[in-house]
């Protein structure tokens, strides 16, 4: 074993001993190598924090915007007659089961004719925590189908009036509706006065009917357009779709549910609204109900928009307010049966139109436009109507 060398001069001691110089290195090279681990473990959290986010942000803006489309695919047209700068909230539901995926909406009324609807999208933890929330908002206005209102009954082919049936063309609210200050705001008085009945055929009586003003017969003028041009737009946005085969009979009655608040029932098929002012919670609630073939009611009342793709027949003591158009024949007999707004009766068959009994066809131009406000539907502008709002 050898000393280690040590040599002495006039320029100092010089020592070759380097042991211990590695404990040093490797604890700066474990420093330098967990400093990038660090600092990459660093960047990769917050990239992975970072498109976690973008993911609940993505998830929030397509609930937002399923929101959006949703209100507007199933407008409700209770909506309609809000006040100007009124809203409505439709409320927050989850999409999915467990997705943490909350959907909902706002519709704001800026004027008569304008809406706002806010879509409203939420990415939620198990908890509840809000990770992530988003809304959208477009501009819409009203679109109202086109009906034409040309008399109190308009028929395509010949008209029977039989027995002490009624066509009346001079304007008039159903009963008790101008006593009501909600109907009589939204049907300001109007002086509009129509034919009893137009009709391309003849009119035929029998019996001591009474018909005012004068019907206009062999109308040139009564096209197959005329009716199923109106036809066909109001059945894709019917809101009661009868089920059945041969012929349909019903009586609908207006029905509000047990619970509080009070609100119309309108899960059932039988309720079309409350045109007599008895069933407080159904007098807004103007349904348009679409028969895929021949319909018989017999006793109640119902509200809104009538289609029958076939023939429809009144054969009890049956109260409608609203439009009534059908593809084909349209009778009334059998009782009092009372329609206030105009009919439309489209005969492919140009079979004829007969009304015997005591009927009454009121022309009313408050239960027409009362039933197309109700049925009208939000559409965008044209241009410029959608727009993320954060």
């Amino acid at each position: 074993m050898h000393a280690p060398i040590c040599r002495s001069g006039r320029s100092g001691t010089l020592l070759r001993n380097e042991r211990g110089v590695a404990l040093p290195m490797a604890i700066f090279a474990l420093v330098v190598i967990g400093a990038l681990v660090a600092g990459t473990f660093f960047a990769g959290r917050l990239e992975q924090q970072g498109g976690r986010n973008t993911l609940y942000a993505t998830q929030a803006f397509e609930a937002a915007d399923a929101g959006l489309a949703t209100s507007l695919a199933g407008w409700d047209g209770a909506w309609n007659t809000l006040a100007v700068r009124d809203s409505v909230q439709v409320t927050m539901t989850e999409l999915g089961s467990s997705t943490g995926i909350f959907s909902g909406a706002t519709v704001v009324k800026i004027n008569d004719n304008s809406f706002m609807v806010r879509g409203e999208g939420e990415r939620r933890a198990p908890n509840g925590t809000v990770l992530g929330r988003r809304t959208v908002a477009m501009l819409t206005k009203m679109f109202i189908t086109d009906v034409p209102v040309r008399a109190a009954l308009v028929a395509r082919g010949d008209l029977e009036v039989r027995g002490t049936a009624d066509l009346y063309g001079d304007n008039l609210d159903p009963p008790g509706w101008a006593s009501s200050s909600t109907n009589r705001a939204a049907c300001p008085f109007d002086d509009t006065e129509v034919p009893a009945a137009e009709v391309s055929g003849t009119i035929s009586t029998n019996g001591n009917p009474t018909m005012e003003p004068a019907p206009v017969e062999n109308s040139a003028d009564l096209t197959d357009s005329l009716f199923l041009e109106p036809f066909d737009a109001l059945t894709q946005m019917a809101n009661i779709v009868l089920t059945g085969s041969g012929t349909i009979s019903m009586s609908p009655t207006p029905t509000a549910t047990t619970t509080t608040p009070v609100r119309c029932n309108t899960a059932f098929s039988s309720n079309w609204g409350e045109p007599e002012l008895s069933v407080d919670a159904c007098k807004g609630y103007f349904p348009i109900i679409y028969s895929p073939t021949n319909l018989r009611l017999t006793t109640g009342r119902g509200q809104g928009i009538l289609l029958v793709d076939g023939d429809l027949t009144l054969a009890g003591n049956f109260t409608f307010a609203g439009i009534i158009i059908t593809r084909g024949s349209f009778n009334a007999s059998h009782g009092t049966n009372n329609v206030y707004g105009t009919v439309l009766a489209n005969n492919a068959l140009l079979e004829d139109q007969t009304m015997a009994g005591t009927p009454q066809v009121q022309f009313s131009t408050c239960a027409v436009s009362r039933a197309l406000t109700a049925s009208a539907r939000a559409v965008p502008f044209n241009s410029r109507a959608w727009a993320q709002l954060y």
